[in-house]
């Protein structure tokens, strides 16, 4: 038996299973009803209708649609689209036990009850339409009979009935008009059979023939046959050795499954060797096992029981084949086939009964066929003789010797039996797989390793990987693609990863094919290529890949056998040839042009080794042109720009130009552009003094006066600066005449020192040193504020004349900056763009005493910036809020407060940014210790309850303080929920109840908290008193950090030091 998905939940007292989807619903003893999807581990959906234990559910085979009942004498239907319910009933007087759909399409269900009786519904007119009475106790089950108008209900009064209930349908067809009743229409009882000696707690049909299997109080499972006349016992199984609760039908295969009190399932065969042999499948420990169901078309079995429930299987999903050249070897119904990939005729080789194939491996030749079961292996020679061994895992190592597994230890033998030798180097195998020549691959203990066969040695080994399910190698045998239950991968030699890619559903087949390995997961058939990257190829049915050819592939499935199909594989092969770099073969294939369409294919291209490829996908001329500067073709990108004249594409190839030194086409762009600066810049980059002077003319026409001033100067030439002096004389350019600008006339005249001059200021300093003493304490006070007034020097004025450096010196003294580059952007947007010349800045410098910068950079602004991460924060998008604060500590070291009143709400403004960034830190954080799982429920909880501290607006204030205390209640610290609920500014229904149901009670896990705790930035914890008095701070932010991390970058702010001497006046 194989477990294929096992969920803890409270108690379960009935289950089902989709017919089409992989889903199955589960009615707990809670009062809820659940669906899982078993291939995602997800739970779809959950439903709440219910008051009290929900004992009985069950899906329609054909609609969506849901019902279940409970004791709360409530019949239920729901519809699975819109997920409510559509109809209620409750005419039963107790406990209901089990609900089932009709299975032939009428709208009808089934109820058992503890009123000792079952009742026939019909859920669209929703009225109850018949009572089944007779029994005399509890009506433990009630289910429809697959094809037949025949009810079946079992009874702890040690009956079970059956109940001819064709004269409902009849009754139906007459009321729509289609017959005249004159007979009852009435259920009849057809048979009541004394079942057991003493209650039965369930009984089943089987699905295709005239069998009932029932299960009771008296530890016994017993199966009937039936027919119009009589029932009468064929088998007594026993084994249980207590109640047994549930039984079913097991599909291919003459038996039935059972659970019960014992806390076990068990099999058992009613026919054949094995007759009456009850084997115990599952142990499910200190929980009893309350029910059974079955897939209606799958060989999946379901069970819950006290602590959850469990899908299972006996046999593999899928068809064990092999495939050999061009022919596919695989097992179905007992029997082993080969058929050619191409034809629809196959051969049936051996028969090997019914014991489950596990793997079936072909010689070099193809002339033996190894078929592994889960007892020996057969081997079926050339001549027609089938030989038996008992072995496990066996593989072929060549044409005449196997290689298995025997007492966990490695057997290689001869293939007629003779000589065998024991490998010691492998202690605990598991099972084989083919290797390089001489050699396997072994799994032990969840690792792989490569032995060789011939020296008895381990070649190479890699932990932490176990569920290896099969392997296929590559031509040169040099690289190999596995699978497990849920990952694809491939791997070289030597055990390292080449690639892998993990999926939600199940792996079920995979093949190797040059261009990838394609694999078929769920219901779709995909490839993994050897850079990782996986890509869609075609829908399946369910099936296995089990070949690839050209543009075909081959499906195997156990309903429909071998099947092939067509699919357009160009893509893919054109991703291979890219990834192999064979440019020809890419050529080619972007010359054939079948199936290569779309954004895709073209990223795909721009990645690889020949980017330009790409371009010939595209027929719009201004994608091509920007397509072609990525690929790396500015030429072609210029002459497509040429055609459109369009500006954008300039300014794109302009950019590109810059990047990659190319000064020509940089100039024609900015030209193209008219942008005169950067033209001017690039012309005197180049040396050429004719594109020099063409720039000026065209910065003087553009009146763009201080650039054509910067030519100008450097073309040495005074009449073209006397003429843009001219110009701005004229055109009154700035806003006054002492902001023109000047220039300088004749040779600078020089500066002449005398020896007095430096003298006498020595002489009087040497007169003054006494009064200096005196006067140096008397002045303090002044001293002080010089220096304060000094510190307040703003960066502004430095950057507006862009001298970086100084304006970043200015800032590491005042808010200890460390990272510059955070604040790139606004100093490059105060500078200005293009190069400015140093006459210039007094310009600039007018503008910045104007107030047109600081009216950008103003506290207003600041204000706006915060709101929009509160904004953020309300709507929990916590990283894009993140973002926000974070710019707005970029933003604040550029605002210049005009009065002390701005100075204040420009450092208020910081302190809450810093309280929000501090606290969506800790909510990110706890996020992710709530995602590793319950041992780091404690760690979230302390993050919870520390962003409750944070110092934020309060509506955001008591959103904190609400879910601090939800996480407290929720982990069972009732005295800490009560503190937070205390705290809360208003008395919710959830404030209430938590001061109600945590009054006197203590905390059961205890965390670090109190009202005044001070929270380190650097790991989330709680100072102590000695650590607070030794603490440091971010020097800009504020935020407070143990004095271990004195000397770092502040977490918060992410661009200031954490300790050490700073103004912290910068606004």
């Amino acid at each position: 038996m194989e477990i294929c998905f096992e969920k803890k939940t409270a108690r379960v007292k009935g289950v089902d299973m989709h017919v089409s989807r992989p889903w199955i619903v589960v009615s707990l003893h809670t009062g809820y009803v659940e669906i899982w999807d078993y291939s995602v581990d997800v739970r779809v959906v959950r439903f709440e209708g219910h008051i009290g234990p929900v004992r009985g559910c069950g899906f329609h085979k054909t609609r969506p649609l849901l019902t279940s009942g409970g004791d709360d004498c409530k019949i239920t239907v729901y519809n699975l689209r819109t997920k409510k319910a559509i109809f209620t009933a409750k005419e039963h007087c107790d406990y209901i036990r089990s609900v089932a759909f009709s299975n032939d399409g009428s709208p009808w269900l089934v109820s058992a009850s503890d009123d000792q009786t079952a009742k026939i519904w019909n859920w669209q007119s929703r009225e109850c339409i018949a009572t089944l009475a007779g029994h005399t106790n509890y009506v433990m089950c009630a289910s429809f009979h697959p094809i037949r108008d025949i009810v079946l209900t079992g009874s702890l009064d040690s009956t079970f009935r059956l109940w001819d209930v064709s004269g409902l349908k009849k009754k139906r067809d007459a009321e729509n008009g289609k017959v005249k009743l004159f007979s009852g229409s009435e259920p009849e009882v057809m048979h009541v059979v004394d079942a057991h000696e003493l209650g039965v707690n369930c009984a089943h049909f089987h699905p295709t023939k005239d069998l009932i299997v029932s299960a009771g109080e008296d530890k016994i499972v017993r199966v009937w046959k039936y027919s119009d006349a009589k029932v009468w016992e064929t088998h007594s199984i026993y084994g249980h050795t207590d109640c047994v609760m549930c039984a079913v039908f097991q599909d291919g295969a003459q038996g039935v499954l059972s659970g019960g009190e014992d806390r076990t399932v068990r099999a058992c065969s009613y026919e054949g060797r094995d007759e009456g042999k009850m084997q115990i499948v599952k142990e499910t420990k200190k929980a009893r096992v309350w029910c059974l169901g079955k897939h209606p078309e799958k060989r999946l079995y379901c069970s819950g029981h006290d602590s959850g429930f469990f899908v299972f299987r006996f046999e593999r999903d899928g068809v064990v084949w092999k495939a050999a050249g061009k022919a596919v070897f695989y097992v179905a119904e007992g029997k082993v086939m080969k058929q050619t990939l191409g034809k629809k005729d196959r051969s049936i080789l051996f028969d090997i009964g019914k014991e489950g194939a596990v793997s079936i491996d072909v010689s070099p030749s193809g002339a033996s066929v190894l078929v592994q079961t889960h007892r020996e292996y057969v081997l079926h020679t050339q001549g027609g003789r089938t030989k038996k061994g008992n072995l496990l895992s066996t593989i072929f190592l060549d044409e005449n010797r196997l290689a298995g597994v025997h007492r966990k230890k490695i057997v290689t033998r001869d293939t007629d039996g003779g000589e065998s030798k024991t490998l010691g180097s492998v202690l605990e195998a598991a099972s084989l797989f083919s290797g390089p020549e001489g050699s396997v691959l072994v799994v032990e203990n969840e690792a792989v390793k490569l032995v060789d066969i011939e020296r008895d040695c381990v070649v190479r080994e890699r932990a932490s990987f176990g569920g290896l399910k099969s392997v296929f190698w590559n031509k040169d045998r040099s690289l190999f693609a596995g699978r497990t239950k849920n990952e694809i991968f491939v791997f070289d030699r030597q055990l390292e990863a080449v690639a892998q890619h993990r999926e939600c559903t199940e792996v079920t087949g995979h093949v190797w094919r040059d261009s990838g390995v394609y694999y078929t997961a769920g219901d779709s058939l995909k490839c993994l290529l050897l850079d990782g990257t996986v890509t869609f190829v075609a829908p399946v049915e369910g099936e296995a890949v089990c070949s690839v050819l050209k543009n075909t592939v081959f499906l195997l499935s156990p309903e429909k056998g071998l099947r092939s199909a067509d699919v357009e594989l160009a893509f893919i092969e054109l991703q291979s040839a890219l990834l192999a770099k064979n440019k020809k073969k890419a050529e080619m294939l972007i010359g054939q042009g079948k199936g290569l369409i779309g954004q895709g294919v073209i990223s795909r291209i721009k990645k690889s080794a020949f980017p330009s490829l790409a371009l010939r996908f595209v027929r719009n001329k201004r994608e091509k042109a920007m397509l072609a500067l990525e690929c790396g073709e500015p030429k072609h990108a210029a002459a497509l720009a040429r055609e459109l004249g369009d500006r954008e594409v300039w300014s794109a190839i302009g950019e590109h130009s810059e990047k990659i030194g190319d000064v020509a086409a940089g100039i024609e762009a900015a030209t193209r552009t008219e942008d005169e600066t950067r033209r001017g810049l690039l012309a005197f980059i180049s040396g050429d003094k004719e594109e020099l002077k063409k720039a000026f003319h065209s910065a003087l026409l553009a009146k763009e006066h201080s650039n054509a001033l910067y030519l100008s100067v450097l073309l040495e030439d005074r009449g073209l600066q006397e003429k843009v002096y001219r110009e701005t004389s004229t055109d009154a350019v700035f806003s006054n005449e002492e902001s023109t600008v000047h220039f300088p006339c004749g040779e600078c005249p020089v500066f002449c020192v005398t020896r007095e001059a430096v003298e006498e200021p020595l002489e009087e300093e040497a007169e003054d040193t006494e009064d200096e003493t005196t006067a140096e304490k008397e002045d303090e006070t002044r001293w002080e504020i010089e220096d304060t007034e000094e510190a307040r020097q703003h960066c502004m004025e430095f950057f507006v004349k862009k001298e970086y450096d100084s304006g970043i010196d200015v800032l590491e003294k005042q808010i200890g900056l460390v990272y510059p580059e955070k604040i790139e952007q606004n100093m490059l947007f105060v500078s200005g763009e293009g190069g400015v010349p140093e006459e210039s800045s007094e310009c600039l410098r007018g503008v910045f005493e104007d107030g047109a910068l600081r009216e950008i950079f103003s506290s207003a602004n600041a204000a706006g910036i915060l709101e929009g991460g509160c904004s953020e924060t309300t709507k929990g998008r916590f990283r894009e809020a993140l973002g926000v604060f974070r710019g707005l500590f970029h933003f604040l070291p550029f605002v210049q407060s005009r009065d002390s009143g701005e100075r204040d709400r420009v450092y208020s403004i910081l302190e809450r940014c810093r309280e929000y960034t501090r606290g969506i830190m800790m909510e990110l954080e706890r996020k992710e210790a709530k995602k590793k799982g319950a041992g780091h429920l404690k760690r979230a909880m302390e993050l919870a309850c520390y962003f409750s501290l944070c110092d934020l607006f309060p509506q955001h204030k008591e959103l904190t303080l609400q879910a601090a205390m939800a996480v407290a209640y929720k982990n069972g610290s009732m005295r800490l929920a009560k503190e937070l609920a205390e705290k809360a500014p208003r008395a919710s229904t959830q404030t209430r109840k938590i001061l109600s149901e945590c009054a006197g009670k203590e905390n059961a896990i205890e965390i670090e908290y109190s009202e005044d705790a001070v929270v380190c930035s650097g790991g989330w914890t709680v100072l102590s008193a000695a650590a607070i008095e030794s603490s440091v701070r971010c020097c800009y932010c504020g935020s407070v950090y143990k004095k271990e991390f004195s000397g770092t970058v502040c977490r918060v702010c992410e661009m200031c030091r954490v300790g050490g001497e700073c103004s912290g006046y910068w606004s």
